[in-house]
C-alpha cells in the first residue's frame, strides 16, 4: 500500500491540548490558507499509509478535487512542521485576484495535489 501526504494549517496557538489537529487534507493549499496564508501561521505535513488512514480517520470530504480526513483519537504518524522555504515554494505557485471586499484572493495552481507531492513527496 502506498503512502498518502496529508496537510494541516494552524493560524493560532493550540489551547486545547497537545494534538496538532483533527482535520487534515490532501490539498497543501487548503492547509496553506488555514495557516493564515503565506508565512503567518504554522503548517504541518504527514505521511500515512492507506491502511492507517482508514483505521484512524473518517473521510469528511466535500470537494471532489481533494480529500479531507477527520482523525478521531490521535494525530497521524510521521508529522513534521513545514519549513519556511517549503511554504515560500508553495506560495510562489499561487496567483492572486482582486476582490471587491477584503483585498486579494489566493488561487492555488490547477494541480495542487501533484504540486504537494513534488515538494513534500
Amino acid at each position: 500500500m502506498g503512502q498518502i501526504l496529508l496537510y494541516r494549517g494552524i493560524n493560532q496557538p493550540n489551547l486545547k491540548g497537545t494534538r496538532i489537529g483533527r482535520w487534515w487534507s490532501t490539498d497543501p493549499y487548503y492547509a496553506l490558507r488555514y495557516s493564515g496564508g503565506h508565512l503567518e501561521g504554522k503548517m504541518f505535513v504527514a505521511k500515512i499509509s492507506e491502511e492507517d488512514l482508514r483505521r484512524l480517520s473518517v473521510d469528511v470530504s466535500i470537494d471532489e478535487g481533494y480529500e479531507n480526513f477527520y482523525f478521531r483519537d490521535e494525530d497521524p504518524q510521521n508529522i513534521r512542521e513545514v519549513a519556511r522555504h517549503e511554504k515560500e515554494l508553495l506560495y510562489s505557485f499561487c496567483t492572486f485576484s482582486k476582490a471587491k471586499v477584503g483585498g486579494e484572493l489566493m488561487k492555488p495552481p490547477p494541480d495542487p495535489i501533484e504540486r504537494g507531492k513534488r515538494i513534500f513527496g
